[in-house]
């Protein structure tokens, strides 16, 4: 659910009138569905989804999931009814604005991240969507896509600008979800026992590649500052996140406020770095993101 901060941040860039700026979006699991639908033109919907159809509807379900009936998050109804619909209309208008459109993705044989695109048809877009976005466990077993299993691409590649690199890309934006100052931590609870006996069934590879996200994490952040700092390239590298301070929101989080609050930080934080402005000022924010207000 921390792919609320990312729908706001990819809302905000439509009310600026940037898509068109862009030739390339690629997201890695939650980050997979900001990216169609940035690509689709239904950002806002998306985003106020998060703290809408999310929360009150069969998507994310403790009780299906203590009770034995399915996962805890059912990204069938994710993909289906909340993204990208069960017709193919949003799948034509996200490959008729001409940004290539990519899902990160883990390959369970090799753990090694993989980017998802060229897709065949809706079908085969909204089995990618799901691939990308598969925790081990919390969201059912692995999703196979053309002959191989995948699951959740942060597991290798917690934000994937490296992935848009191998893709040729030159200039990347990269949209961070935490706030500054926030790691990456290991999961505890019921998510770190349901997650270890799910990780242990897909081989030692992928639960090392899991095991190792926090440490991989930092690295990528500290990379992401400093280039964004110093302005090298090419390839030249940029990042926006909340400021140090926002409270964080949480991968599983249900509250409507925080989630509300999430996409806001969001939206503040592109709005404040590409012009300095508090996009509420004009009430534009509130009008696009329902409840918001």
């Amino acid at each position: 659910m921390r792919g609320v901060v990312s729908a706001g941040m990819v809302t905000a860039l439509s009310l600026l009138g940037a898509g068109q700026a862009f030739d390339l979006a690629l997201g890695v699991s939650a980050g997979a569905s900001n990216a169609f639908a940035f690509c689709a033109g239904t950002d806002d919907r998306v985003a106020a989804a998060y703290y809408g159809a999310c929360v009150d509807g069969p998507f994310l379900s403790a009780r299906r999931a203590a009770l034995g009936r399915g996962p805890l998050m059912d990204l069938e109804v994710l993909a289906q009814d909340i993204v990208v619909g069960r017709d193919d209309e949003l799948v034509r208008r996200a490959d008729a604005s001409g940004v290539r459109l990519g899902f990160v993705a883990t390959d369970v044989e090799t753990a090694a991240p993989v980017v998802l695109e060229d897709f065949a048809d809706a079908q085969e877009l909204r089995t990618a969507l799901r691939a990308s976005s598969l925790l081990p466990g919390i969201a059912g077993a692995p999703v196979e896509l053309k002959g191989r299993l995948h699951v959740d691409g942060t597991i290798t590649e917690s934000i994937p600008y490296p992935s848009a690199l191998r893709l040729g890309a030159t200039h990347v934006l990269v949209l961070q979800t935490r706030p500054v100052g926030v790691p990456l931590r290991r999961a505890r609870g019921p998510e770190r026992l349901i997650s270890a006996r799910a990780l242990r069934r897909l081989g030692p590879q992928v639960e090392a590649a899991y095991a190792a996200r926090p440490q991989r994490y930092a690295a990528a952040v500290a990379e992401l500052a400093e280039r964004s700092a110093d302005g090298a390239g090419p390839p030249f590298l940029a990042t926006i996140r909340p400021a140090a301070g926002t409270p964080p929101v949480g991968q599983l989080e249900r509250s409507k406020p925080r989630l509300r609050a999430g996409a806001r930080s969001g939206a503040l934080a592109v709005h404040l770095a590409l012009t300095g402005g508090r996009p509420w000022l004009d009430g534009r924010l509130a009008t696009t993101l329902p409840g918001l207000a």
